[in-house]
C-alpha cells in the first residue's frame, strides 16, 4: 500500500487512508480483502467505512449475499481540497486581521546582510496589491550592484502584480537605465543640486517606507499606515516638481 501525504493533509486518519489507497489498488473488495490488504482488524475497518462513504470517496455494491466496496475516482478528492482552500483562505484572514489590530505604534524591523535587503524587495512585492505603486529614491552609486539583492521571486510576483513604479534618482543613475519600461517612470535630481550619490535608497509601498544603506549592507523598514501615507505625498509632491 502506498503513502500518499495528500491523504493525511486532508485529514484523513491513518485508517481511512489505509482503506482508501487499499481499494484504489485491489477494486471491488469484500471487508475480509480490505483487512487482508491493509493490516487493519474487522471491527475498525466497520468504523470507518461510513465516513469514507458519507464523502463520497467510495461505494457499496452487492455481489450475491456479500457487499463488496469500491474506490471512486481520485477527482472526488478535489471538493476535500476545495473545502481545505477555504478553510485555509478564513483562517488566513482571520489571522490577518488580528495581525492588523496590533499596537498602532511603528513597527521597525533592522535587516542585515544580502539576505536581509533581498527580503526588503521580497516584502515590497508581497505586501503589495495588484496594480500598486511603489514610490523609490535612489541615490545609489552606479558602481553598486544591486542585482545580487533582486531574487527571481520578486520578479516574478513584480511582473504578476503589476506593479507601477515611480523613481526619483541621479543624472547618472537614470542614463544607464536605457530600456524604457511602462511600469517604470523616472524623475531627476538636477546635478546643480546635488550629485545624489549617498548609496541609499528609500522605498515607500503599502503602508511600509524601508531604507536600504548599500554603504554597510543594511536596511530597516517601518511599518505604519501614516509615516508611510506621510512619505508618499512627501514624495508625490517633489515627483511632480521634477
Amino acid at each position: 500500500m502506498k503513502n500518499i501525504p495528500l491523504l493525511t493533509q486532508l485529514g484523513f486518519s491513518q485508517q481511512e487512508h489505509g482503506i482508501y489507497v487499499t481499494l484504489l489498488e485491489q477494486g471491488p473488495s469484500t471487508i475480509s480483502s480490505i483487512s487482508k490488504g491493509t493490516g487493519i482488524y474487522r471491527p475498525t475497518i466497520y468504523k470507518t467505512l461510513p465516513k469514507l462513504l458519507k464523502q463520497g470517496l467510495i461505494t457499496v455494491t452487492k455481489k450475491g449475499k456479500r457487499n463488496k466496496y469500491v474506490a471512486e475516482h481520485p477527482r472526488m478528492l478535489e471538493g476535500l481540497v476545495k473545502e481545505m482552500k477555504n478553510k485555509v483562505e478564513s483562517d488566513f484572514d482571520e489571522l490577518q486581521q488580528i495581525y492588523l489590530v496590533h499596537d498602532k505604534r511603528p513597527l521597525v524591523k533592522y535587516l542585515e546582510g544580502r539576505k536581509g535587503l533581498s527580503f526588503v524587495l521580497d516584502d515590497i512585492a508581497i505586501s503589495s496589491n495588484k496594480h500598486d505603486v511603489i514610490c523609490r529614491y535612489s541615490s545609489r552609486k552606479d558602481t553598486t550592484d544591486v542585482d545580487k539583492y533582486v531574487s527571481q521571486k520578486y520578479r516574478d510576483m513584480r511582473e504578476k502584480k503589476q506593479l507601477e513604479r515611480l523613481v526619483i534618482t541621479s543624472d547618472t543613475l537614470a542614463k544607464k537605465k536605457t530600456t524604457p519600461r511602462l511600469d517604470r517612470t523616472i524623475k531627476v535630481v538636477p546635478t546643480k543640486f546635488d550629485l545624489f550619490d549617498d548609496d541609499v535608497s528609500l522605498y515607500i509601498y503599502g503602508d511600509k517606507v524601508a531604507f536600504v544603506d548599500y554603504n554597510s549592507d543594511s536596511a530597516f523598514i517601518v511599518e505604519s499606515k501614516y509615516i508611510a501615507s506621510f512619505q508618499k505625498k512627501i514624495f508625490k509632491l517633489l515627483f511632480s516638481k521634477l
